[in-house]
């Protein structure tokens, strides 16, 4: 079976605590002054999947980890409805492989099995990986969490100034922008996502970008022709 709710939400707290370089003592220290403070246990528990945490704490470390709590709101409601739907046996495949299976369900629009593999495969293999992030999010994009796409979108983005990835995780910020109506910045991030395409020859993602880009423009005009 694919994994557990609490593992997999578990899992991607303890990644929002390491992309800030913290240990958990060092968040439970920053909150210790708070009236929505937890302890060492508490965290570590979370992080392992054998604890929930209160509204409160849950958005007392997202102020910590510099993330809207929409975030990992919205993962925590995509690793819920797994745990409620996808009957997909994960455990078998290593993480190249459920890389692989995840693209093929996604070309055949199963988007719900396909973010099992791309989360499990995450959970299993390297947390790094620019391209299993990226079909992540993608594919978070495609079940309407657009807040959780465009943050790991927005931290990959970082990431990948100088990597071939770059201009195609630039379309999918501008894609991900328009779909929760914020046309300047999607086009601004359509614009970029076409400059760096035409750097680097990827006449791919150049169409993508210049689709996008067209998509932003058919958005503010609210007339498909």
């Amino acid at each position: 079976m694919a994994e557990s709710v609490g593992i997999a939400f578990g899992g991607y707290m303890r990644t929002l605590r390491e992309r800030q370089g913290l240990s958990i003592q060092e968040v439970c220290r920053t909150l210790l002054n708070a009236s929505d403070g937890t302890d060492a246990g508490s965290l570590s528990r979370l992080e392992r999947g054998k604890q929930q945490l209160a509204a409160g704490k849950l958005a007392a470390l997202c102020r910590v980890y510099g993330v809207s709590p929409e975030v990992p709101l919205e993962r925590l409601e995509l690793d819920q409805e797994v745990d409620r739907h996808v009957k997909l046996d994960t455990g078998s495949k290593n993480s190249p492989e459920l890389l692989q299976f995840g693209r093929q369900l996604m070309e055949r629009a199963e988007r719900w099995q396909a973010y099992a593999c791309f989360r499990d495969s995450l959970l299993e293999g390297d947390g790094k990986d620019h391209v299993l992030r990226f079909n992540l999010a993608t594919v978070a994009r495609a079940l309407g969490r657009f807040r959780f796409a465009l943050h790991e979108l927005s931290v990959l983005e970082g990431e990948c100034l100088d990597r071939p990835l770059h201009p195609a995780v630039l379309e999918r910020v501008a894609s991900t922008l328009r779909s929760i109506g914020d046309l300047d910045a999607a086009e601004r991030f359509a614009l970029a996502s076409a400059d760096a395409a035409r750097s680097r020859g990827d006449s791919r993602i150049l169409g993508f970008a210049m689709t996008s880009l067209a998509n932003v423009n058919i958005a503010r005009s609210g007339d498909p022709e």
